[in-house]
């Protein structure tokens, strides 16, 4: 199955099929994801953690750089962000998750993995988010 037309960015950034078993097959990066394997509280808790880290670490690296000052506006800051480049990839992103985790015995979330956050990851590309 393809998602949207054949002329979309969409379509070209991900596309997904299924295959007999009833898993998702992403051809970008060949990972198999359960539909549905993961609760939907820990796919929302990742992707809460993955705009957490981009938006700290696209304000520190202006900030830092000296782009960002107490006379810019709000609409500057907000083009300076959205031209920002950030980087991270899931294994990263799967540490610091679990790191914050461990100091909180009660979380109703457990530990993630390097494919939970690859699977959150495809998801919002699927729905258009561009994320590095």
């Amino acid at each position: 199955m393809r998602i949207g037309d054949s002329g979309s960015s969409l379509t070209r950034i991900l596309s997904i099929s299924l295959n007999p078993n009833g898993y998702i097959q992403n051809e970008r990066s060949k990972n198999k994801m359960d539909i549905g394997a993961y609760a939907p509280e820990k796919v929302a808790f990742i992707a809460y953690n993955l705009g957490i880290y981009e938006s700290i670490q696209k304000f520190a690296s202006l900030i830092l750089a000296g782009k960002i000052d107490s006379s810019l506006d709000t609409n500057k800051i907000a083009e300076l962000l959205s031209e920002t480049v950030t980087f991270y990839d899931a294994d990263m992103i799967s540490q610091l998750i679990n790191t914050l985790l461990g100091s909180n015995s009660k979380s109703p979330v457990g530990r993630v993995n390097t494919d939970e956050v690859n699977y959150v990851i495809d998801q919002l590309k699927a729905c258009g988010i561009s994320l590095p």
